[in-house]
Parts: C-alpha cells; sequence; structure tokens
C-alpha cells in the first residue's frame, strides 16, 4: 500500500478504478464460482480513504495481468540494462522516477 500511495502522488491523481493481482495485502479470498472477492480489511480502508474502487484479476488468468507485467518487463529491459550502480533504496527510488520523467 505505500507504493501505491507513492504512486498517487507522484502521477498526482488516484484513478477510479485499480485492478490488481491477488496479493495477500489486499485480498484474503480469490474470486470464486458465483463469489465476489474479499479483501482485507486494511485494503478496503485504504481504498475508501483514496476513494478508488479496487478489481481483483480472476485466478490463473494471465491475460487481465499482461499489460502490467508487460510494463515491468519494460522497465528491467530499459533500465536495468546495463545494471545501475545503486547506492540504497533511496537512491533507487530517485533513480526510477528521474528515468521515468
Amino acid at each position: 500500500m505505500e507504493g501505491l500511495k507513492i504512486l498517487f502522488k507522484q502521477a498526482g491523481y488516484v484513478p477510479r478504478k485499480l485492478r490488481l493481482d491477488n496479493l495477500s495485502a489486499a485480498v484474503v479470498k480469490a474470486r470464486g464460482r458465483g463469489q465476489e472477492t474479499i479483501f482485507t480489511e486494511a485494503f478496503q480502508r485504504f481504498a475508501s480513504h483514496y476513494g478508488f474502487e479496487p478489481q481483483a484479476c480472476n485466478p490463473r488468468k494471465g491475460n487481465e495481468k499482461g499489460h502490467v507485467e508487460n510494463k515491468v518487463g519494460y522497465v528491467r529491459y530499459n533500465f536495468f540494462t546495463p545494471s545501475p550502480v545503486i547506492q540504497d533504496l533511496t537512491h533507487l527510488r530517485e533513480l526510477l522516477l528521474e528515468h521515468c520523467r
């Protein structure tokens, strides 16, 4: 959730809907047949505070996550090749933000 807060601040807005994988920080139980996803209480409060509607991907549906996975690959191959010299986590964040701008 800390990463999402940073992302919202950097973007300057919060999306109306946020599609996410079934990560344990947000999802207690993934959607099943005839059942909706059950989100953690903390993530429900987080979504309510920031005013977005969380939408969980269906389990075992890689096509729903492909767009995000492609972005991870883009960053990996275009930013980490050749490997940057990173001093600490704060320095890494600064490098990533500078590169994205």
